[in-house]
């Protein structure tokens, strides 16, 4: 499927409770995340994975503003080509959602920036899995996240291969910010 075929999703409208949509591995890109962010057959959408496509910030801050956002609780975009502007408008819109499943795993782009974002965004307390890991930041960024006030409700916090120091998984493991972080992947 490319941008194209997502585009003809605006005219499905047998497919009013549509609550799962799995397009991954695809060729869609940030045309394509804007036609499903306005296509109302998709306004009960729940579960959303766009895992290996082409969409950039553009597509995110698409994603952001959809008409089925607020009642997205699934958003997989991992391993897609999302910098930090696209994760700040996703993390500005937390707030607006009922996501509790976010995915941004294997992006380059997101780096430090994009995990402060996150960390900073009142929205991240509605989160229970995040999984960031593969993303490039610093020891600050992650220690930024172990001490934001809004990780209450995360049961799983996934961070492997984020080049982190042993002195900042340490810190991350005695977090009192983090409730479960037995659980987190390291």
């Amino acid at each position: 499927l490319d941008d194209d075929a997502a585009e003809r999703f605006e005219l499905a409208t047998g497919i009013t409770r549509l609550a799962t949509l799995d397009l991954a591995s695809n060729l869609i890109g940030d045309r394509g995340c804007l036609a499903l962010a306005d296509a109302p057959p998709l306004s009960a959408l729940r579960r959303l994975v766009l895992r290996r496509n082409a969409l950039s910030d553009e597509g995110a801050r698409a994603l952001a503003t959809a008409s089925f956002w607020p009642t997205l609780e699934h958003l997989d975009l991992s391993d897609t080509m999302i910098a930090a502007p696209g994760v700040r408008a996703i993390a500005g819109a937390l707030e607006r959602s009922s996501l509790t499943h976010l995915d941004i795993s294997y992006n380059n782009g997101v780096g430090s920036h994009g995990v402060i974002e996150i960390a900073r965004s009142p929205g991240l307390a509605r989160l229970r899995h995040l999984d960031i890991r593969g993303v490039d930041m610093s020891d600050a960024a992650a220690l930024e996240l172990a001490r934001s006030p809004h990780t209450r409700n995360l049961e799983r916090l996934l961070l492997t291969l984020s080049g982190l120091s042993a002195a900042t998984i340490t810190a991350l493991f005695e977090s009192r910010t983090i409730p479960d972080v037995a659980r987190a992947d390291w």
